[in-house]
């Protein structure tokens, strides 16, 4: 099998192009019908899906969602233990979690920056859906200590702090 590449079938480019957007149209239908969204500029997955068992590391990290699922998973799962941690985190607080994001008290700087994966392990926790535009930044604000919050796509903005 080799790869179809535009011109390889006579057509001009732009109708190859065209029909290759077609194409990835119908795919993403196809998997937001099921539930998951393609992680391609967005992470989406509806909370009433249960939670993935028996998967291998490679199969967590390094799939097409490249982890955002387990990140979201593991805050689900922290959220039902910890229903204290849940309320907070329903009232605003940025909480130290398994990311960069969380805020233990306000920093001298306006904004701290932090993961999307926080912000996915925040929506578990929450019992919310899954719903991350990855190619956003995400500000939010702790309520508990005012300090501004910018979950980024960009690392090196938090792995500098």
């Amino acid at each position: 099998m080799r790869k179809v590449v535009a011109g390889d079938w006579g057509a001009p480019p732009s109708l190859y192009f065209f029909f290759a957007g077609v194409l990835n149209v119908i795919d993403n239908l196809i998997l937001v019908s099921t539930g998951v969204a393609k992680m391609g500029n967005e992470a989406y997955l509806a909370i009433d899906e249960p939670l993935r068992t028996n998967l291998s590391w490679d199969e967590r990290w390094n799939g097409e969602d490249q982890g955002f699922i387990q990140c979201w998973e593991t805050g689900r799962a922290r959220g039902d233990k910890q229903p204290e941690l849940r309320e907070r985190v329903k009232a605003g607080e940025l909480p130290p979690l398994d990311w960069k994001g969380g805020i233990i008290k306000k920093l001298k700087t306006k904004v701290k920056y932090g993961s999307l994966f926080y912000l996915a392990e925040l929506q578990g926790i929450k019992a919310e859906d899954l719903n991350i535009d990855l190619s956003q930044e995400h500000t939010r604000i702790c309520s508990r200590t005012g300090q501004t919050v910018v979950l980024t796509p960009d690392s090196t903005k938090y792995n500098l702090a």
